[in-house]
């Protein structure tokens, strides 16, 4: 069954009146638009910048809403398990960061430094407080992000509009990825980077993270390309004839934009020659498939010629720019051995502090004391490179899972709506994103990229406020 725009938006007013959502729609997708430019996030005045942004976005929407007499369109009752588990990371995190607790619960980096300092220090858990509070910021950033999105996803029009804002902005960063590479290779923004030469990173440092930001718009333009698709190509009875001409009066025609913005969000990532992303980008899309293969009216049928095509126009990218990450398989392989010394240095990390964990985000003050010989000892470790590792690290076995329970249950959410021949589309974009940026997550640290986050947590919400529309 499909809940219609009228009824939706009438679900999130009271006494009749209508909240405009127009203005918060677009200062979403204002930030969305901002957050991966200044390299790509990752960066103290970007953060700063976000968070005030969408802190401020969510306390007029919440102001508006109690000024106006209506109710969320999205109550928080429907979000109850990921809410409490939300409070309960937060909780931590600053517990974590309190001076003075007892002895027995402080990090003993605390009691090494009051023993060369001579004088007694206020210790606690975290050994980074600072960190602890950037990390509270971030995540509330991000959910504060969140929280908007799933209002306006609410309403099939607006979550419409956000998905395709989102699939945009990603067209023009694979744009700008590929202009750079050809017009200013080695440059990110105003900054040469080395290793940037030769190979497409958009806005961000890293070919790695921009990798997982092309990939989940690569996902997006193919759910809503498929989509529409099957909107306008449905009717299965007629001759095959007619559907050949239809297929390819509407490829050439009317979905020339979407097949625009998939390419280029594909060839950016082929060009990035990351393993990573183009094999979290893989996952993803097969994941998508495979629900609305099984959702789409007609069955896989219904969305073969479209599949057929792309799959075609995929190989051609491949071969025409797949050199680079040819190259790379040849050299390293599917992985390189520093990495999972790393690893099992983290995993040893977690062994020695289960429980309490070393403080959210201060990894990179603890990696030196478990680090091996078998990293090497080139290089300055900031992330995990893994971002299980990083939360079990931080927060302990217990906040670390907690904090990981959160995005399980909200692509769960969606997966249960996923499989709808009306309305699914969205829901199952929320998935196969979702597994994206897990597959990515278990080999790099994309996710404490900003420009990342917040583009996931806002097609994360979208796809969970129309699961929440759809009824089985």
């Amino acid at each position: 069954m499909r809940v219609s725009d009228s009824t939706s938006q009438a679900l999130g007013t009271a006494a009749g009146q209508r909240l405009p959502l127009a203005p918060y729609a677009v200062c979403v997708l204002a930030l969305l638009a901002w957050a991966p430019f200044y390299f790509g996030g990752n960066d103290f005045f970007a953060w700063a910048v976000n968070a005030i942004l969408a802190g401020a976005l969510v306390f007029v929407f919440e102001a508006h809403i109690w000024l106006r007499g209506a109710v969320h369109p999205v109550p928080l009752e429907r979000l109850r398990a990921p809410a409490w588990l939300l409070a309960c990371v937060l909780m931590w995190m600053l517990v974590q960061i309190v001076p003075g607790v007892p002895p027995f619960l402080q990090a003993s980096a605390w009691k090494l430094a009051s023993e060369a300092l001579s004088q007694d220090l206020a210790g606690s858990i975290s050994v980074n407080r600072l960190a602890g509070w950037l990390s509270i910021m971030r995540l509330l950033t991000a959910a504060a992000m969140f929280w908007v999105c799933v209002q306006l996803g609410r309403s099939e029009r607006w979550g419409r509009l956000l998905m395709h804002g989102i699939a945009i902005i990603s067209a023009l960063y694979a744009g700008w990825g590929i202009a750079s590479l050809t017009l200013r290779p080695g440059m990110v923004l105003w900054v040469a980077v080395p290793s940037a030469k030769g190979i497409v990173t958009s806005t961000f440092v890293s070919r790695n993270h921009y990798a997982i930001f092309a990939a989940v718009g690569a996902i997006v333009w193919l759910g809503l390309l498929t989509q529409a698709y099957r909107d306008r190509v449905s009717d299965l009875s007629a001759p095959w004839q007619y559907r050949v001409v239809r297929f390819f009066e509407t490829i050439f025609g009317e979905l020339t934009p979407y097949i625009a913005g998939l390419v280029l969000c594909v060839t950016s990532l082929v060009l990035t020659g990351s393993r990573g992303g183009l094999g979290a980008a893989a996952a993803g899309v097969l994941t998508f498939l495979l629900m609305r293969g099984a959702g789409a009216r007609g069955g896989y049928r219904a969305v073969l010629p479209i599949m057929a095509a792309l799959l075609l126009a995929g190989a051609v990218v491949f071969f025409m720019f797949g050199d680079i990450v040819g190259a790379r398989l040849l050299q390293q392989g599917l992985g390189d051995s520093g990495r999972w010394a790393a690893y099992a240095s983290e995993l040893s990390a977690i062994i020695a502090n289960p429980w309490l964990g070393y403080g959210a985000g201060a990894f990179a003050d603890i990696f030196p004391i478990f680090r091996t010989a078998d990293v090497g000892i080139w290089g300055f470790w900031d992330f995990a490179h893994n971002s299980y590792l990083d939360a079990l690290i931080g927060l302990g076995v217990p906040g670390g899972l907690a904090l990981i329970a959160i995005f399980v249950n909200l692509a769960a959410l969606c997966c249960r709506r996923a499989g709808c021949r009306h309305g699914g589309a969205f829901p199952a974009i929320g998935v196969a994103v979702s597994v994206a940026v897990a597959v990515h997550a278990a080999i790099d640290f994309g996710l404490e990229i900003q420009g990342v986050t917040l583009t996931f947590m806002a097609i994360l919400a979208v796809s969970v406020g129309r699961s929440l529309a759809l009824r089985p």
